[in-house]
């Protein structure tokens, strides 16, 4: 499975904070964003996800 309708070269960020205010009747907005990656490259990861090793209980003493 793949994506086939993303550029090489497209980026993709995401928004973290969307920060609003009016000062003396002037909108200002102050948004907070990720550094942009690669789209292609993150894509593939939601496909292809490499898991963690997952958590063992100890052994049960004898």
């Amino acid at each position: 499975m793949r994506f086939t309708n993303i550029g090489d070269d497209e980026k993709l960020s995401f928004r973290l904070q969307n920060a609003f205010t009016i000062t003396n009747g002037d909108p200002k907005w102050n948004n907070k964003d990720t550094q942009p990656v690669n789209a292609r490259q993150f894509a593939e990861e939601l496909i292809r996800h490499n898991y963690r090793e997952g958590w063992k209980l100890p052994n049960e003493p004898l």
